[in-house]
């Protein structure tokens, strides 16, 4: 069975309407928060672990104790089988009310659309680097650039007794191509940090944990050119240092707001579609109208004929596919 697939899948929770907008409009461009490799170091807490901070540990940063991030433009894609998707489908579906026996229970339907890797090629996307909880590659990183030259903001340590000025840190563009990129704060790191993530975590959803192997979604990423990046540190326990760690965020909302609807949509054309999955069975009439408007003007007949071909349901696949 193939590890891989000649298609980039991307799920999305937002149901029929979110695969109907991706048809019309392309995808859009959101800020996603990341793991900067700092976190995945022995001592900083990290929750694939069961590590706990200790005195020692709390002591190499003057007593504080806190956790990286990168806010990131970007559109993820997955480069699994389609006989492999059922997880991803059930994590990141759409909730639906059913009736089952005379009762009404929840149901989650999977949605998506895969693209050809070719499509992603052209779009200079490239596919992450999984770290392990303090391994080589995880210090090695850290060691490429150290963060504890963050422009400091009025001072370091504030007055705790006097609420300093917010200064604010405007976005800057960055520019992909040069290797070494730089945060709102002047900060310059690898842009290898763009691109990496935790083997695993622990993630929430629908108010519950799920321990999730990012390594297993094998994450393509897309970033755009003109990219904003936006650090983030975050403590992890009270300090005297508050307001400090106010400014961090009042600088990042600020930042983020300022810069969330400034990138183009990642656009395909109808070729680059390989696989275009709804929840249900009587969406696929639906979208196969949709597929008409949106690409009825530039298709030839047997293109669109292959394009309604290309439809399934997330109902389909959980028969046919998933179950045996």
């Amino acid at each position: 069975m193939a590890l891989s697939s000649n298609s980039l899948f991307h799920f999305t929770r937002g149901g029929y309407e979110a695969i109907q907008s991706i048809l019309k409009d392309g995808f859009w461009i959101k800020y996603r928060c990341e793991d900067m490799p700092q976190n995945m170091l022995k001592g900083i807490y990290s929750s694939n672990t069961s590590e706990s901070i200790t005195e020692r540990d709390a002591s190499i940063n003057e007593g504080v104790m806190f956790k990286q991030y990168l806010y990131i433009p970007m559109v993820s894609f997955c480069d699994i089988p389609l006989s492999n998707t059922r997880e991803h489908l059930r994590f990141y579906g759409s909730e639906h009310q059913v009736e089952k026996v005379g009762k009404k229970e929840i149901k989650y339907l999977g949605y998506a659309i895969g693209l050809s890797k070719e499509w992603a090629v052209t779009k200079r996307m490239n596919p992450l680097i999984y770290i392990a909880h303090n391994s080589h590659l995880a210090q090695s990183l850290v060691y490429q650039h150290k963060l504890d030259q963050l422009k400091k903001i009025e001072s370091w340590p504030p007055n705790i007794n006097i609420d300093p000025p917010v200064v604010y840190y405007p976005p800057v563009p960055i520019d992909l191509d040069k290797g070494i990129i730089q945060d709102q704060y002047g900060n310059q790191f690898p842009t290898s940090y763009l691109y990496v993530k935790p083997v695993s975590k622990i993630n929430y959803h629908i108010g519950k944990e799920y321990p999730v192997r990012y390594q297993d979604e094998k994450e393509w990423r897309y970033i755009p050119d003109d990219a904003c990046i936006i650090y983030d540190k975050q403590r992890l326990f009270s300090s005297n240092h508050a307001i400090f760690y106010e400014s961090f965020n009042t600088n990042r909302d600020r930042a983020l707001k300022e810069v969330s609807d400034k990138y183009d949509n990642l656009t395909f054309s109808h070729q680059d579609i390989t696989h275009i999955i709804v929840g249900k069975n009587e969406e696929i009439p639906a979208i196969q109208r949709e597929i008409e408007l949106v690409y009825g003007s530039v298709a030839s007949p047997d293109e669109l004929r292959l394009l309604y071909s290309k439809v399934t349901s997330y109902e389909t696949l959980e028969k046919d596919v998933f179950s045996s």
